[in-house]
């Protein structure tokens, strides 16, 4: 993939499109970077126009933020819209990346065309979550990124993954040692300030498409019908035998049902 900078404020950022047709950005998850969409990239690029980015700290995006939130996220994705000359796009993301995509609907409403969230929730952190992202945070700073990333590989991969697909967990494991301690202590708190979004999702009417691993256990598929409640034109889609980074562990079933719902409408 050929990768691109443009520069935000402070921030030299990292992004990749590919392909051509109707624009879809996808924002990653945490701790992990744009890496992570290469098979949705491989697969539908002859189809659509693929735009992924490095959130600032992440990937190849510089400098690390002392604190990442997920409106600095959606700004960032609001200002590449205005980098690419694009007053509309289909802008989703999948876990820390979902966060991103709420908050870029809280903040730029008119600019969401249709909205896609993968393995993510729209409640706010309870008090006990954020307590603990901080203590992920300063041990991270404390004792480096191969700890987490070994402990986090049981968290965010689905069982099947784990006993059957060790080149996924290689893959994941390789994209998440990329990550800096900074970086990832800036994205903690960043997750850990995030607003509840429910009350945003109840005013969207633009089609949406939610995203669920079956065997997702960091967001579950009762966080993806919730949203889908609130939500006034939202499909579901349960992956099976994929957990939490669902796009990679199953990625035909993933890049399925994206294209079934990006071409929807032309049908």
């Amino acid at each position: 993939m050929g990768r691109k900078i443009f520069q935000w404020n402070d921030y030299n950022i990292s992004y990749y499109d590919e392909g051509s047709g109707d624009a879809v950005i996808l924002i990653h998850a945490f701790p992990l970077n744009a890496r992570m969409w290469e098979p949705q990239i491989k697969e539908l690029r002859d189809q659509f126009r693929i735009i992924t980015v490095d959130l600032p700290g992440f990937g190849d995006s510089r400098p690390t933020p002392d604190l990442l939130t997920m409106e600095l996220g959606a700004d960032l994705i609001n200002a590449l819209l205005e980098h690419l000359n694009m007053e509309v796009a289909t802008i989703g993301g999948l876990s820390m990346g979902g966060y991103v995509t709420m908050a870029f609907a809280r903040k730029y409403p008119r600019k969401l065309g249709k909205m896609i969230l993968a393995d993510t929730r729209a409640s706010a952190d309870t008090d006990e979550a954020r307590v603990k992202r901080e203590e992920v945070a300063q041990q991270v700073l404390q004792e480096g990124t191969i700890p987490f990333v070994e402990n986090m590989l049981n968290v965010i991969l689905g069982a099947t993954t784990l006993k059957k697909k060790p080149e996924v967990v290689n893959l994941v494991k390789e994209i998440m040692l990329e990550a800096n301690p900074k970086a990832i202590a800036a994205a903690q708190r960043g997750m850990a300030l995030r607003s509840d979004s429910f009350d945003v999702l109840e005013e969207l009417r633009i089609p949406t498409l939610i995203i669920v691993g079956e065997e997702d256990t960091v967001t579950p598929k009762s966080d993806a019908e919730s949203m889908q409640n609130a939500l006034k034109n939202a499909a579901l889609f349960t992956i099976g035998k994929a957990g939490h980074l669902s796009n990679l562990e199953a990625p035909s079933q993933f890049n399925l049902a994206l294209e079934s719902f990006l071409t929807s409408d032309k049908k």
